[in-house]
């Protein structure tokens, strides 16, 4: 399109994806706590590999405009509040302090 235009450019294959500040702040402070996760940068998603919970472990971490949206997966509920209660305590173990985060499913 550009170029239709009369403008000459060319692409620089050094780009690489910035990634959203709270995915950084949140990979520096799950390294400090010793929690395995990998990152998705195209999507800024990260994933819980390995933690003291087994309930966040494939739990699904994205930013937000307002803090932190989390999947978790799990093969079977019997109690679904008491499930998602556990859930909020893992959360407290491993999410900093005053950061805003929603459980936004379970699947």
């Amino acid at each position: 399109m550009l170029k239709g235009v009369g403008i000459e450019l060319k692409l620089n294959d050094d780009i690489k994806h910035n990634k959203h500040p709270y995915i950084t702040f949140l990979e520096d402070y799950l390294s400090d706590r010793c929690v395995e996760f990998m990152v998705f940068e195209g999507t800024d998603t990260m994933v819980i590999v390995d933690c003291d919970s087994d309930i966040l472990k494939n739990a699904v971490i994205m930013p937000t405009t307002q803090g932190y949206s989390v999947l978790v997966t799990c093969k079977k509920i019997d109690d679904t509040d008491k499930f998602l209660q556990e859930v909020a305590e893992a959360l407290e173990d491993i999410m900093p302090p005053d950061v805003c985060y929603d459980v936004v499913g379970v699947i």
